[in-house]
C-alpha cells in the first residue's frame, strides 16, 4: 500500500504523506463555529480532489430531512422492539446538541461547510463512516443487560442534572470534538460502549481513506477520531467484519425459553410430587407479584396511562418469561401509544424533549418511549428476584428433594 505515511501536525489539522497521496484529518469540534471556518477555509485554498466527511448514507440523508422526525411512525418502532434502543440514542444525541444550542452552532454544521465548499471546488465527496444503525446494532450487542441499565442510569442523570457551561469550558469545547470525549469517558465505565462507537469507527475510516485512489484528499471528522484513524491509515483492512451484526446469542436463546420451563417445573412437579397446594399457591403468587409490580412501578415511574397500568399488572406473568414470543415492552409501549396518541408537535420537537426533565416528561413520544423501557426493565428484574427468592427459600428445595 505504498511507502509509510509521514506525519506532520498544524493545529488541528493532520496531514499524512506518501508517494502515492496525501491526506489532511481535520479534526473537528461538532458545535464549533471555528471549525465550521476553518474546514471552510482549508477546502476552497486547497481544492482537494475528494472530500470525506464522518457520516454514512443513513445520517446524510437525515441531516438533509429536516422533517425526519415528523415521519417517525411510533407504532412501528414499538412493534419492531426498539423503543430502548431508540431512546438511549436519542439520549445521546441530546448532548450534542443542548451544548450546541448553548453555543449558538448547529450540530455538524462543519459537516454541511464541508459539503458547501467541495461543491463550489468541484471536489468529489465521499461518505466515508460506517452505517449508523450497524454502529448502533454492534454497540447494543456488545453490552449486557446490567450495562444496559448502566448505560441508562448515567444518560438519565445527565438529563436529570442541569449544569451551567461557563465562559472557559465553552472555549474548551470549540478546540475539542465533546461528544467523542464523553463517549471515552463513559466507556471506561461501561466495557465495550466506546469499542464499537469508537474504536471500530476510527479503523472503518482509516480503511476507507486508505483505498480511495486520489492524490489530494481531506477528511472532516471528529477530533476525538484523529488519533486512533492515525494508527491505522496505511494498514490493509478488510472493513467486512465490522459491518456484520451479531446474531443473538445461543446461549440467551436457550436460556430465554428454558425460564418458562424452569419456572413451571419446579412450580407443578411439587404439586405433582405431594407438595401441599398452599405451597403451589404461594410460589404461583410470588412469580405474579414480582413480575407485576417492577413492572407497574415501571410504568408509574415513566408516568404512563391507567390503562397501560392496569395491563402491566395483568399481562406482566405471562410474557416473555412464560411465552417468549409475548414482551411486555411492546405491548405496554403499544397500549401507552393509543391512549397518549403523539401530536405533529411532539415530532417536530423531539430534540428539544431532552433539554430538561420536565420537557422530557412532557413530550408524548419520549413518555411512550419511557414507558416501554422501564416496564420491560422492571419485569426483567422481577424474574431474577424470582429466582434469587426461590434460592433463598431453603426449605423449599429440602421438600421437594425429599419427595424425589
Amino acid at each position: 500500500m505504498g511507502t509509510p505515511f509521514e506525519i506532520t501536525k498544524s493545529g488541528n489539522i493532520v496531514t499524512l504523506t506518501n508517494d502515492e497521496k496525501t491526506i489532511h484529518l481535520i479534526g473537528t469540534a461538532h458545535v464549533s463555529q471555528a471549525s465550521i471556518d476553518e474546514v471552510t477555509q482549508f477546502i476552497k485554498d486547497n481544492k482537494p480532489e475528494i472530500v470525506c466527511i464522518e457520516l454514512c448514507k443513513n445520517r446524510f440523508d437525515a441531516m438533509q430531512d429536516k422533517d425526519r422526525w415528523k415521519k417517525m411512525d411510533i407504532y412501528k418502532v414499538i412493534k419492531s422492539g426498539k423503543g430502548f434502543f431508540l431512546l438511549t440514542n436519542l439520549m445521546i444525541s441530546s448532548f450534542q446538541y443542548k451544548i450546541g444550542k448553548k453555543l449558538g452552532v448547529k450540530p455538524g454544521g462543519e459537516m454541511f461547510a464541508a459539503i458547501e465548499a467541495a461543491n463550489s471546488t468541484g471536489s468529489e465527496i465521499v461518505l466515508i463512516d460506517r452505517d449508523i444503525q450497524i454502529t448502533l446494532k454492534r454497540t447494543w450487542k456488545n453490552i449486557g443487560f446490567f450495562k444496559k441499565i448502566k448505560l441508562m442510569v448515567s444518560l438519565f442523570t445527565g438529563l436529570a442534572i442541569q449544569e451551567e457551561v461557563d465562559a472557559k469550558e465553552i472555549e474548551k469545547l470549540k478546540t475539542s470534538d465533546m461528544l467523542e470525549d464523553a463517549m471515552k469517558s463513559l466507556g471506561q465505565e461501561i466495557p465495550g460502549l466506546k469499542e464499537s462507537l469508537i474504536d471500530e469507527r476510527d479503523i472503518y475510516m482509516a480503511s476507507h481513506l486508505t483505498d480511495l485512489k486520489g492524490k489530494n484528499i481531506v477528511a472532516v471528522i471528529g477530533a476525538g477520531h484523529s488519533a486512533g484513524m492515525q494508527k491505522h491509515i496505511g494498514k490493509t483492512i478488510d472493513r467486512t467484519p465490522l459491518e456484520i451484526i451479531p446474531p443473538p446469542s445461543k446461549l440467551l436463546k436457550i436460556i430465554k425459553w428454558s425460564i418458562p420451563v424452569i419456572v413451571l417445573g419446579i412450580i407443578f412437579s411439587a404439586w405433582f410430587f405431594g407438595a401441599t397446594f398452599d405451597d403451589v399457591k404461594t410460589y404461583l403468587l410470588i412469580w405474579v407479584f414480582v413480575r407485576s409490580v417492577p413492572a407497574a412501578i415501571g410504568v408509574l415511574v415513566a408516568g404512563g396511562r391507567i390503562p397501560t397500568l392496569i395491563t402491566a399488572i395483568l399481562v406482566a406473568p405471562f410474557t416473555s418469561p412464560i411465552i417468549p414470543i409475548l414482551r411486555i415492552s411492546i405491548i405496554l409501549g403499544l397500549v401507552e401509544a393509543i391512549f397518549r396518541k403523539p401530536k405533529v408537535d411532539d415530532l417536530e420537537t423531539l430534540p428539544e424533549a431532552f433539554n430538561t426533565m420536565k420537557s422530557f416528561y412532557k413530550n408524548s413520544v419520549t413518555r411512550i418511549l419511557l414507558v416501554a423501557a422501564l416496564s420491560g426493565l422492571g419485569s426483567t428484574l422481577g424474574t431474577f428476584a424470582f429466582f434469587y427468592v426461590l434460592a433463598s427459600h431453603k426449605e423449599f428445595f429440602d421438600k421437594l428433594l425429599g419427595i424425589l
